[in-house]
């Protein structure tokens, strides 16, 4: 039976009662939020690394094969020798049986990631078979760029421009774009290098489906990244719905593996923080669908310069090199300088099989846990150094790490180029 609450007690009966209510909950509040507070130093804590004792930078330091020539120092961006045989031994064992090689990078705007990318490009279609490279840029623009390398009118810096975005617009991939050209043009067209942009932003002003528009991919139709676009425009763009983003870019990245009919794997040129494998990133999507035949190898750079846009205060938004921060002693950037090199190549899942055959093992530990690295997209604003290292699991995020200790500006083409 329901007991009947009655309404007619003594007035300050109901006040005391009621008071020690309030108190009780502002009690409870301020506990909750004391141990919220304790709760966020302590992750702080954890969120900004253990520093890399002694151990741990002599373990990098032999787990790690070094690049033969550092690309700050070849001559050309055509220089082979940018990355050596016992590097592209140590990738290439990395990546067998791999449908997809994601090259990522910690800036956009590092003339030395393009010069790794570069070589590396080369070797996997020379060497391994890579018939389709997807990248992240508008898919928009890609048609031009594919239609170039396979032998259409133009120029090389034409095929860039046509990309929109100022990171692809730059000499660099300008010089890739002539050496696919004519690596392709004695081939047949169905054993041609193909480009695809898998990234659905438009430009402004741009139509939602581009007229006569031919896509490198079949499977990657206009029509449907027309929609992915439309349905990020809903919210604006926002950094809280930018998981559309990499969802829509994974779902792409891995129709052009399905549509991909050649021997090598796929090519993937992204940023460190889409191909991670983490969940709603584009890499997440990619390895929920691919497992272990999907590799993410993360680009790294120590000091230095890079192009970016910066935005600050009320300045105004301004596209131009900027120094690298020194990394802080809790990042990955740091070990490797500490252990001396001026670039190399690690090997994650070596390093996280070590670990599980060696378990005293501290650099596998290490990078199981939280370690500080590098991630600094199109935008940046320079006055905040919380917003350029950001907490890892480095070892259950990408597969491998490359690692260049100087840094400089990508070498950007007309409009994109820095006002001196």
């Amino acid at each position: 039976m329901i007991q009947p609450i009655f309404i007619s007690q003594p007035v300050a009966d109901v006040r005391t009662r009621r008071g020690r209510a309030q108190l009780t909950l502002v009690a409870v509040a301020a506990a909750l939020l004391a141990a919220g507070l304790w709760l966020l130093a302590a992750a702080g804590r954890r969120a900004r690394g253990i520093p890399a004792g002694s151990a741990v930078v002599a373990e990098l330091r032999s787990a790690s094969v070094p690049l033969t020539d550092a690309p700050q120092n070849a001559p050309s961006l055509s220089e082979r020798s940018v990355v050596g045989g016992p590097a592209l031994a140590a990738i290439d064992r990395l990546t067998a049986g791999s449908a997809l090689v994601a090259l990522g990078e910690s800036t956009h705007g590092t003339h030395e990631f393009f010069a790794l990318k570069d070589a590396l490009i080369r070797h996997f279609v020379a060497a391994r078979g890579t018939r389709l490279i997807a990248m992240e840029a508008p898919w928009y623009g890609s048609a031009q760029f594919d239609a170039f390398i396979v032998g259409g009118p133009g120029t090389a810096e034409q095929a860039v421009r046509a990309l929109i975005l100022w990171p692809w617009i730059t000499e660099e991939l300008a010089s890739l774009a002539r050496w696919l050209r004519a690596y392709n043009d004695p081939l047949p067209a169905d054993a041609r290098v193909r480009i695809v942009g898998v990234d659905p932003q438009l430009p402004p002003g741009r139509a939602s489906t581009p007229p006569g528009m031919a896509m490198a991919v079949a499977a990657l139709d206009s029509a449907r990244i027309a929609r992915q676009h439309r349905d990020m425009s809903r919210f604006g763009f926002r950094w809280w719905a930018s998981w559309r983003r990499d969802r829509a870019m994974g779902l792409n990245a891995l129709a052009a593996v399905r549509a991909n009919r050649a021997g090598g794997p796929v090519i993937l040129w992204a940023h460190d923080g889409h191909i991670q494998r983490a969940r709603f990133y584009q890499g997440g999507v990619i390895a929920d669908s691919l497992g272990d035949r999907y590799a993410a190898i993360a680009l790294l750079a120590g000091e230095g310069a890079f192009n970016a846009i910066r935005f600050e205060g009320p300045l105004r938004p301004q596209l131009g090199p900027w120094p690298l921060r020194p990394p802080p002693r809790r990042s990955l950037e740091h070990a490797f300088r500490e252990a001396g090199f001026d670039a190399a190549f690690l090997d994650l899942r070596a390093a996280a099989r070590r670990e599980l055959t060696a378990p005293e093992t501290s650099l596998g530990e290490w990078l199981a846990g939280r370690v500080a690295k590098r991630s600094v997209g199109a935008v940046f604003t320079p006055g905040d150094t919380t917003t350029d290292f950001y907490p890892a699991r480095v070892a259950r995020q990408w597969d491998g790490v490359l690692f260049v200790a100087r840094s400089t500006p990508s070498r950007l083409i007309g409009r994109g180029r820095p006002k001196e």
